[in-house]
C-alpha cells in the first residue's frame, strides 16, 4: 500500500527532526495502536524512552499520514 505524506506533516516531521525512515517502521509495525478521531488511527513506536505517535487515515488506495510527534506515554 501507498504512504502519502500530508504537507502538515512533512512539515512537522521537518521542524521535530523526525525522519521518515522512523515513520514508516511505525506503519508497518507498530507497538500500540488505538483510533483516534473521525476516521483516523493513532500508531505508536517506541524509539529508547519516548514513543513516536503517527496519526493516519486508511483510503482504500494509500495510507495518508496526517501528523507526527514524540510522546513521553501511551494514553
Amino acid at each position: 500500500m501507498r504512504i502519502i505524506f500530508s504537507k502538515h506533516a512533512l512539515l512537522k516531521m521537518r521542524e521535530r527532526r523526525i525522519p521518515e525512515s522512523k515513520v514508516i517502521a511505525v506503519i508497518k509495525k507498530p507497538t500500540s495502536q488505538q483510533a483516534g478521531y473521525v476516521l483516523r488511527m493513532e500508531l505508536f513506536g517506541r524509539f529508547g524512552k519516548r514513543h513516536l505517535k503517527v496519526i493516519i487515515q486508511n483510503t482504500p488506495q494509500s495510507i495518508i499520514v496526517v501528523t507526527t510527534h514524540w510522546v513521553e506515554k501511551i494514553r
